[in-house]
C-alpha cells in the first residue's frame, strides 16, 4: 500500500446565520464542540468552493465534485444510492426515492402531509412497502426496494426522468403534489406518461395501504396510519447506463 490513509470529514449542512439570541454568533459558533476543536487542531482544515462562489447547490452535487467527478454529468443521488445498495438499475431506467408519509384528507388539496417522518418500526415499514412493491401503468413498470424505516428506492423502467416531486419535503400541512412532466423534457410524451404512471401508483398505493393490516393495528392502538403519499427526489432523477 502506498501513501498515507486519511480521514476526510465533510461538515455538510452546518452553515447557519448569526443569531441575536446567541450574541451575534451562529449556532455552530455558540455550541460546545470539543471533538471538532481537537480535529481542527490535530488535522488540516480549509474552505473550498466545489462549484463556484455564490452557488448553493444541494449536498450531493458538491460531494460529486469534491471526489473528482466534476467532468462527468451528475447521474442523480438516487442512482448512486441504488448502486450502493446493490440494486440493479436497468439501462435507460430511472430510479428515485420514495417514502412512507402520514397524510390526512384536505378539503381543498386532496391529501396533506400530516407528518413527514412516520413513527413506525422497521418491520412495520417493510410490510407496508412490500405491499406496494410493484405497479405497471402507461407502459411504465415501477419496482420498489425498501431501505430503512420507511425509505425506499423506486425503479421506473420504461419511464422518463423529467418529472416533478410529489412531496413538499419537510413541510407538514402542505398538500401531496400531483406529479407533472417538466417543461424542458426532451421527450414530452414519455415524461407525461411517467407522470401519469406515478400519480396512478400513488393513488393505488393509498388504497392498498389504507386497508393494510399494519395500518389497522396502528389505528387500534391510536397511532396515525402510515400511508405512502410520496415520490420524492432531487430532479433530475438518476438514469441507469
Amino acid at each position: 500500500m502506498t501513501g498515507r490513509p486519511i480521514l476526510l470529514i465533510l461538515l455538510d449542512g452546518v452553515a447557519d446565520r448569526p443569531s441575536d439570541e446567541l450574541g451575534g454568533a451562529t449556532p455552530l459558533e455558540a455550541a460546545p464542540t470539543p471533538t471538532l476543536d481537537r480535529l481542527a487542531r490535530e488535522g488540516a482544515s480549509g474552505t473550498v468552493y466545489p462549484i463556484e462562489p455564490g452557488l448553493v447547490p444541494p449536498s450531493e452535487t458538491p460531494h460529486f465534485h469534491l471526489f473528482g467527478y466534476a467532468a462527468f454529468p451528475f447521474p442523480g443521488r438516487a442512482l448512486l444510492e441504488a448502486l450502493g445498495h446493490g440494486v440493479d438499475v436497468p439501462v435507460g431506467a430511472v430510479v428515485t426515492h420514495a417514502g412512507l408519509r402520514q397524510v390526512t384528507p384536505s378539503p381543498s388539496h386532496g391529501f396533506a402531509i400530516a407528518k413527514w417522518w412516520p413513527s413506525a418500526d422497521d418491520e412495520e415499514c417493510r410490510a407496508l412497502l412490500d405491499a406496494v412493491a410493484s405497479f405497471e401503468a402507461e407502459g411504465v413498470r415501477l419496482s420498489l426496494r425498501p431501505l430503512d424505516y420507511g425509505d425506499a428506492l423506486l425503479t421506473i423502467d420504461g419511464g422518463h426522468e423529467a418529472v416533478t416531486d410529489s412531496d413538499p419535503f419537510f413541510f407538514t400541512g402542505w398538500p401531496v403534489l400531483r406529479v407533472e412532466p417538466l417543461e424542458e423534457a426532451d421527450d414530452p410524451e414519455a415524461a407525461a406518461r411517467t407522470a401519469r404512471a406515478l400519480d396512478g401508483y400513488l393513488t393505488w398505493s393509498h388504497r392498498v395501504l389504507e386497508g393494510h393490516p399494519v395500518n389497522a393495528a396502528r389505528r387500534a392502538r391510536a397511532s396515525r396510519p402510515a400511508i405512502t403519499g410520496s415520490i420524492w427526489c432531487l430532479p433530475p432523477c438518476g438514469a441507469g447506463s
